[in-house]
C-alpha cells in the first residue's frame, strides 16, 4: 500500500472513493464528453485539496497524497474547461476576388 499502514482510515476511505470518482467521471468522458464532467473533476480535486483539513487527516503523508492529486486533477480539469470555453468561433476570412 502507498500510504503505508500509519494512514487512518479516513484518509484510506477518501482517498480510494474520490480516487473512484474521479475515475469513473474520466472514463464517462472518454464515451461521451460533457462540460458538467469536468466540473465534477474540478470539484472532486478541490476536494482532495481541503479534504485533509475537514476529515482530520492534516500532517501525515496521505495530506501529501491527497492534495497533489488534488491540486493535478483541479488544475487538468480547470484547463479543459477555460480551453473548452475559450475556444471562440472562428470566422473564415472574407475573400477578395482575384484581380486579372
Amino acid at each position: 500500500m502507498v500510504l503505508g499502514a500509519r494512514a487512518s482510515g479516513t484518509a484510506v476511505v477518501d482517498l480510494r472513493a474520490s480516487g473512484a470518482a474521479i475515475a469513473l467521471m474520466s472514463l464517462a468522458a472518454i464515451f461521451a464528453y460533457a462540460s458538467w464532467q469536468e466540473w465534477a473533476n474540478l470539484l472532486l480535486g478541490i476536494w482532495l485539496i481541503v479534504s485533509p483539513w475537514l476529515l482530520g487527516f492534516a500532517h501525515t503523508r496521505a495530506m501529501h497524497y491527497s492534495i497533489g492529486v488534488g491540486v493535478t486533477v483541479a488544475f487538468f480539469s480547470a484547463l479543459e474547461l477555460w480551453l473548452v470555453y475559450d475556444a471562440a468561433p472562428v470566422k473564415p476570412a472574407a475573400h477578395a476576388p482575384e484581380k486579372k
